[in-house]
């Protein structure tokens, strides 16, 4: 990743914390506490490898959730034969992404969903893939599963090599 990619990076999740409720500033963190919510620093260091999905807008935050669904399910999905059904899941992400999900290696061994399902499958695997502190501020569950990480940061990476 170029530096310029990386400093785009670290802004995407600084942003996603700023959603979550978590503040990088002094007076934020302050006037969080003093209105009785978290308040919580996160350091450089976290925050490079935080998820970058909660800063974004809904319709993009959608098609993260249909993505990572689909790079959970890597290894069915490479197991369809049938054009249809493939079709089905092209239609909801695109062709390039089905072809980026397929390039990656195998390992994403969940039940692959239909593709009407993808988003609710998807936002269930972000939401276990949210680091701790950024759970709590999202008042999500604390899960931190370390596979649905890694399954929700190929799926922002194979979203921004695929923006329509």
């Amino acid at each position: 990743m170029s530096g310029r990619a990386a400093r785009l990076r670290l802004g995407e999740a600084a942003r996603a914390a700023v959603a979550g409720g978590l503040s990088a500033s002094r007076s934020g963190r302050l006037a969080r506490r003093l209105a009785g919510q978290p308040a919580a620093r996160v350091g450089l260091g976290e925050l490079v490898v935080w998820p970058t999905w909660p800063g974004r807008d809904e319709a993009e935050r959608d098609r993260i959730w249909r993505i990572a669904a689909l790079v959970a399910s890597r290894d069915a999905l490479a197991d369809i034969i049938y054009g249809a059904t493939l079709r089905s899941y092209a239609t909801s992400v695109g062709n390039r992404v089905v072809e980026a999900v397929l390039d990656l290696p195998t390992g994403g061994t969940a039940p692959l969903v239909g593709a009407d399902d993808l988003s609710t499958e998807g936002l269930a695997i972000a939401e276990r893939g949210l680091p701790p502190l950024l759970a709590v501020a999202m008042d999500r569950p604390a899960i931190h599963d370390e596979t649905a990480r890694r399954h929700m940061l190929a799926a922002e990476r194979i979203a921004r090599e695929t923006r329509p």
